[in-house]
């Protein structure tokens, strides 16, 4: 959850550091102005990644990238992101759908994928799709499935 999370990366507890629930959209995250642990590992010579789902809040400031990690890959998330692709409001043609099942199955791996290094901005990663995949160089595909 978000704030073991938080507290894996900053050494306290949920009430002091402030995020006790999952954030959902438009609500920041709160690890700004807080010493994290890749910060100090950062500031000792060593290099810092966070791989897979953040789930601390989409504001600039509680990003990956800006509480101190050098790399990051994966995607922001937020709360409602596990159920948004049933939600009638959001997806209809996905929602309302009778063959939603086989419609997930052939999206990306995730639209919100990104990637930044410190202090830049995220950048969207390419989706890896089946028409993406007929490009790939075929001794790459070959290695993939050793």
């Amino acid at each position: 959850s978000s704030p073991t999370r938080a507290t894996i990366l900053t050494g306290q507890y949920s009430i002091h550091h402030g995020i006790l629930m999952p954030p959902m959209y438009g609500q920041p995250g709160g690890l700004q102005g807080l010493t994290t642990l890749p910060q100090l590992l950062h500031d000792q010579g060593y290099v810092t990644q966070a791989i897979g789902k953040w789930h601390m809040g989409e504001n600039k400031e509680s990003q990956p990238q800006n509480v101190g990690f050098d790399d990051f890959r994966g995607f922001n998330s937020v709360s409602d992101m596990y159920t948004e692709w049933r939600d009638v409001h959001v997806n209809p043609e996905v929602a309302l759908s009778p063959d939603r099942s086989e419609y997930i199955k052939q999206l990306p791996f995730s639209k919100d994928d990104v990637h930044a290094v410190r202090g830049g901005e995220q950048q969207a990663i390419a989706d890896i799709t089946p028409k993406y995949m007929e490009d790939l160089d075929q001794r790459w595909m070959e290695y993939g499935v050793k």
